[in-house]
């Protein structure tokens, strides 16, 4: 089975990408004169951009983090979502990893402990799996379908997203509520996407 690269700690990331970036200006200054930037990255396409956008966090003894899992998520990951069992262009996917240093982690069963909340609207999952981990770590993934009756679960004009993971589901006496905004990515408009391309460039 592909692995799914968990969500990357952005300090630790950019101290290594500092150390890296230094060690090679020194390595190749000599190639420095010359040469000039194209311009700041594309931050839709960039990977730690989509992966901060997609990913929510809460702390407890268990620590909850969601990736709500897109087809761009699949594609920055280089992961075919059907290696994992899931299917994102029919249903609303959800990566969620469980870390714990003080207890063992309980097994969730999530189509009974999870719901999906938009707008007030509450949806039970289709599907949960346990992808790998146990005692103390775990990654799984929750399918929520994206239609019902006819009508899209999470519309476009729909505010805000959220999975709610029961109390029971972790052992503990409180809820677990990790919120996206809708959609989770920044996307042009098409009035934006417009006057792009009629901008007229030097």
């Amino acid at each position: 089975m592909t692995p799914i690269t968990r969500p990357i700690d952005r300090a630790q990331l950019l101290k290594a990408v500092g150390t890296l970036v230094l060690a090679v200006a020194i390595s190749f200054s000599w190639l420095s004169v010359g040469y000039v930037l194209d311009g700041p990255p594309d931050l839709e396409r960039d990977e730690d951009a989509i992966q901060d956008a997609l990913t929510r966090t809460s702390d407890g003894d268990i620590e909850v983090t969601a990736v709500w899992a897109v087809e761009e998520y699949f594609a920055v990951q280089d992961v075919e979502p059907a290696d994992i069992g899931v299917d994102p262009e029919t249903h609303h996917v959800f990566v969620i990893y469980l870390d714990t240093h003080t207890k063992e982690l309980p097994s969730v069963d999530w189509t009974e402990q999870a719901v999906l909340r938009v707008d007030g609207e509450e949806y039970r999952p289709i599907d949960g799996e346990r992808l790998s981990g146990g005692y103390h770590h775990s990654t799984e993934t929750v399918s929520f379908p994206k239609e019902r009756g006819g009508d899209q679960v999470i519309p476009d004009d729909a505010a805000e997203v959220s999975v709610q993971i029961r109390e029971d589901a972790l052992r503990e006496s409180r809820d677990r509520e990790l919120s996206w905004s809708n959609p989770p990515l920044e996307r042009e408009s098409a009035e934006d996407e417009a006057n792009e391309n009629n901008e007229v460039k030097p």
